[in-house]
């Protein structure tokens, strides 16, 4: 599709040619810097570094987000606690407020290291406001995750402490209709497990993880695929089935979670993503095209703060006005 390319570090400001805001996550990841360092070369009018404060927060997200700041002349750390969702919001919402207020109609978003639900936070507010030109978000996948460790030892998070609706999704999910739960798993299965013994789904479909953004995940990936394959005959009153998503390709995974959908339109849908920021988008643009739709997050117990990934040469650029959900370009003007 045209609204997504896939191109080295070193050339992404050959394609960024306007002036624009940038919004970008500072997380305890190196990961998180590789983006805001690559743009700060390009014409960005203001900065905005989102960085949890919460119990969560490591030395390292200050850290961060000292760092990036230090690439920016005009610049704004903005500080919350990602376990307040609507703080999360209402932060998210001042910052959309001030590019209206001088009128930068051009985003750019790094969304590397968001946490899936911050980010599907940021993109229906972004839907709702419908107040930029343009809006491109900047994705550098891992080279790989669980730094040093062999597959069968990967580990991401640990335990789910809770599930919520993302705000902005709540879906219209009719009592009388069976509740699918649909997941894009990755590495954390004690993370799906959680989150299937919460919600109590009737049908529940996993998620397998194909077309890695790296070739270093295909080891990692197969070994979950075969645990999966085991474990999801530990449920035997739930109806369980898997299928294969794209990690990678945006337009594959949303055609994918429509077409289960469709085949039964009536049933209550929930959405989990748990795999890469752009199969997270996938699903963000699926339930904002479809109201009906519920999006769920998984809340890990603990993260693997220390060796969680390693970051890539590769960024890929998506621009989000080629997603119909997006299209109101001329509606701005």
């Amino acid at each position: 599709m045209g609204g997504v390319k896939e191109m080295k570090k070193d050339e992404i400001c050959a394609f960024l040619q306007d002036e624009y805001g940038m919004i970008c996550f500072s997380s305890f990841e190196e990961r998180c810097l590789t983006v805001p360092y690559v743009v700060s070369s390009c014409k960005i009018i203001k900065a905005f570094i989102l960085s949890n404060i919460g119990e969560s927060s490591t030395d390292n997200n200050r850290l961060n987000a000292e760092q990036i700041a230090s690439k920016y002349s005009e610049v704004e750390i903005v500080e919350f606690d990602i376990e307040d969702s609507v703080i999360v919001s209402e932060k998210i919402l001042e910052i959309i407020y001030e590019l209206e207020e001088r009128n930068i109609k051009n985003l750019l978003i790094d969304i590397s290291t968001f946490t899936h639900e911050v980010l599907l936070i940021m993109l229906r507010l972004l839907h709702e406001n419908k107040e930029f030109f343009s809006i491109t978000c900047l994705y550098n996948g891992a080279s790989n995750y669980s730094v040093g460790d062999k597959p069968e030892q990967v580990w991401l998070s640990k335990g789910c402490r809770d599930v919520r609706n993302i705000i902005g999704y709540p879906g219209l999910l009719k009592p009388s209709q069976k509740n699918h739960v649909i997941v894009l798993a990755g590495f954390e299965i004690e993370r799906v497990t959680g989150l299937v013994e919460l919600l109590e789904p009737d049908i529940l479909s996993i998620g397998e993880g194909s077309e890695p953004t790296d070739t270093n995940h295909e080891d990692s990936m197969k070994y979950f695929r075969d645990k999966f394959a085991t474990w999801k005959n530990t449920f035997q009153n739930v109806i369980t089935d898997t299928f294969s998503f794209s990690c990678c390709d945006i337009e594959k995974t949303i055609s994918l979670l429509m077409n289960i959908i469709d085949k039964s339109p009536e049933m209550n849908y929930i959405l989990v993503p748990l795999n890469t920021k752009l199969s997270t988008l996938a699903v963000g643009l699926v339930a904002l095209a479809n109201q009906s739709i519920q999006v769920c997050y998984a809340i890990p117990e603990m993260y693997n703060s220390l060796g969680y990934s390693e970051p890539s040469n590769n960024i890929t650029l998506v621009k989000l006005s080629e997603f119909k959900p997006f299209r109101w370009k001329e509606d701005v003007k």
